[in-house]
């Protein structure tokens, strides 16, 4: 029996309406903020102004209100941000760090500078640490944390990481690095 107000199960997990309308609402402000980067006048000058300052500058483009833009931009996302979490838990003044570490983690596992990549990191660490939770309530966070660490180690052995430049290091030690 699925719990009142929810969509059908997948997986052993119930999606509610509330859990629907924040993933659409993700989705239709990422919608946004990708078409307004990519298609406005505005958005190609908080590019260039967050790509190079002074080269922006040069071209015409007045950084101090560019940022101030960024700034309100920013805080109308933390607003709905805001909405959504406080639409899904209960939080407190000191719940903040323990968020903070999920965003950093969620921005990691799909790529930094990448909107639609973030989601889809937002996704996977979520899922993880559903799965944790069904093994043990405990489990959730580490989880999380876990696939975090998995994706720093695949991302380190990469072709251009560190490791894969001290493996060549080490494979030719007459030759610098």
């Amino acid at each position: 029996m699925r719990p009142y107000g929810s969509l059908p199960r997948a997986a052993c997990s119930s999606v509610t309406r509330r859990d629907a309308l924040i993933l659409a609402t993700a989705v239709i402000v990422l919608g946004a903020m990708h078409l307004m980067l990519r298609l406005t006048a505005f958005g190609r000058r908080l590019r260039a102004t967050a790509s190079d300052e002074e080269a922006a500058s040069l071209a015409g483009v007045d950084p101090w209100r560019t940022r101030i833009a960024a700034a309100a931009i920013a805080g109308a996302l933390i607003g709905i941000a805001g909405c959504a979490l406080g639409m899904q838990a209960s939080f407190t003044p000191y719940s903040g760090p323990p968020q903070l570490i999920a965003a950093f983690e969620t921005v990691v596992i799909g790529g930094t500078g990448s909107l639609w990549g973030t989601l889809i990191g937002g996704m996977i660490l979520g899922v993880a640490q559903a799965l944790g939770a069904a093994v043990n309530p405990h489990f959730s966070q580490i989880a999380g944390h876990c696939v975090f660490l998995a994706v720093l180690v695949l991302r380190l052995r990469d072709a251009d990481g560190p490791i894969a430049r001290l493996r060549a290091a080490l494979r030719s030690p007459g030759r610098p690095a």
